[in-house]
């Protein structure tokens, strides 16, 4: 039988990255350009930044990584 342990969830690397805490005035063309400095993106939805939330996917994983490490976009707003 697993324990509890087992069954806890585990952080991996994925190409798509979940921003939160994003001002809604924040322009998307800005948002844009922010998370375009780390790679080409596959995907940027933000139809939920009035909640704080948009989602940022990129074609190479090592792009997202980067961009989830960067100093420019604050820590502890990124899960992937």
């Amino acid at each position: 039988m697993a324990s509890l342990a087992d069954l806890a969830p585990v952080e991996s690397p994925s190409r798509t990255l979940l921003v939160q805490n994003v001002a809604p005035d924040v322009s998307d063309e800005d948002i844009r350009r922010l998370f375009a400095a780390h790679g080409d993106l596959r995907i940027l939805y933000t139809a939920a930044k009035q909640r704080g939330l948009v989602i940022v996917g990129y074609f190479d994983l090592r792009c997202a990584m980067s961009a989830a490490q960067s100093s420019r976009i604050r820590k502890g707003m990124i899960r992937y």
